[in-house]
């Protein structure tokens, strides 16, 4: 096995030589068990949010917000864990992604992506990558967001199939023991070549600030040391998110007599329809959220006449997929509406998301047309941006049947995204 620019940052020229290899010998250390330093992380997080909470001690000068902003230069210090990212694959086929907690330890999660490594190549040409995965949530399964098993791949917005978690192979943990010793850069690994790959193993490696946004959120952060690296490099950022409950619920339907068939084709035709009619039009509910879809009907229960009306009255379970903001998680929203108080954002289904200009740290609302608020760095909330916020409470309304959020931007990585 040969490697090609196995170094530190900067990144090594493409034109750097293959040095010869033996296979090494997989020395990987297992990853630390970080189990007792949980009562420090809590009190820690209580500890910042108190101290949010008070606007006079606020300091003046802030690390802009803006998602889309330079991240030149920026370093460890947000208060997230460092760990080591790469990305590796053979060009016509798929790329993987491996999280380390630093490059001498066995990865800590493995994802296989369903886009070509050609394909995020060119993406990264452009020189701004994000990736976005998403799954349901399951209230009655306490999974941590990492180890779910399937996510929904999108690739700087546009939905680019899926991308499974697995094991490390023999040859992912051959390509971590090869790029051990290197913390930052990119190039090729020379491989036996087979029918699937060229023999030409492409990688990219690189700090991440892992920022745990809420249970349901995680965020992968490309740190750059310098600018060297920046140029060299596009801006990469990864987000893990669990965004809609997936629910088993019992509901009863009921089937005019003329609907019915004796052979039970037409009946179970006529209970999807009908379900999915009363679905739509409750809209919402108070401990589940906004009902989104039916995805699947579980069980039909035996039929009861209706006195008076013959119609049939059928207890069904079935399976569906709903969405509901907790307070604490991360969300993003598109702004509809600005006023000198504040602005108003739809996301998903939730309409009234109210954010208040208390909440945007560094923000002046500045009068126009149609207003807006600016920043110092000219970062801009204005309509039709999309905001990246934190929820800090929601209401429900009985008589409408929605919720409303109130929602902030202090915190770290919130702001503007768009």
């Amino acid at each position: 096995m040969a490697a090609q620019s196995i170094s530190s940052v900067p990144p090594p020229s493409p034109n750097t030589l293959r040095s010869s290899l033996p296979s090494p010998i997989i020395s990987l250390q297992q990853p630390s068990n970080k189990k007792g330093s949980s009562k420090p992380s809590k009190l820690l997080k209580r500890f910042r949010s108190v101290f949010r909470s008070f606007p006079i001690i606020t300091p003046a000068c802030k690390i802009p917000v803006s998602l889309h902003g330079n991240r030149q230069h920026i370093n460890h210090i947000h208060g997230g864990a460092r760990m080591t990212g790469t990305l590796f694959g053979y060009r016509k086929a798929r790329v993987n992604l491996a999280i380390q907690e630093n490059s001498g330890c066995l990865p800590v999660l493995v994802l296989e992506l369903a886009i070509t490594t050609g394909k995020l190549l060119q993406e990264m040409g452009s020189g701004l990558v994000r990736i976005a995965l998403e799954c349901e949530k399951r209230p009655s399964e306490k999974v941590k967001i990492l180890n779910e098993p399937i996510w929904t791949l999108f690739c700087n917005g546009r939905k680019s199939g899926y991308a499974v978690k697995r094991e490390a192979t023999d040859e992912d943990l051959m390509v971590m023991q090869v790029l051990k010793p290197v913390s930052t850069g990119a190039g090729v690994i020379s491989m036996e070549a087979s029918e699937s790959s060229d023999g030409e193993l492409r990688y990219m490696r690189a700090y991440f600030e892992r920022v745990a946004n809420s249970r349901d959120s995680e965020t992968y952060y490309m740190m750059n040391p310098d600018a060297t690296f920046s140029q060299v490099f596009p801006s990469f950022t990864c987000l893990f998110y669990r965004m809609f409950l997936k629910v088993q619920m019992p509901w009863n339907v009921i089937i005019p007599a003329d609907s019915l068939d004796a052979k039970g084709l037409m009946l179970k035709k006529a209970i999807v329809i009908r379900l999915m009619d009363e679905f739509a039009c409750k809209k919402a509910a108070k401990d589940l959220g906004y009902f989104m879809a039916v995805t699947a009907l579980e069980s039909i229960g035996e039929g009861r006449v209706r006195q008076n009306t013959g119609d049939v009255l059928f207890p069904v379970v079935f399976t569906g997929i709903t969405f509901k903001m907790f307070r604490g998680e991360i969300q993003q929203g598109v702004v509809h509406k600005v006023l000198k108080h504040g602005v108003f954002l739809r996301c998903g289904p939730v309409q009234n998301i109210y954010l208040s200009h208390i909440k945007m740290p560094d923000y002046h609302y500045v009068p126009g047309e149609s207003g807006m608020f600016m920043n110092d760095k000219h970062s801009k909330i204005e309509k039709d941006v999309v905001i990246r916020f934190i929820v800090i409470g929601t209401k429900w309304m009985e008589a409408e049947r929605e919720f409303q959020a109130l929602v902030s931007l202090e915190g770290d990585y919130l702001g503007p995204v768009s």
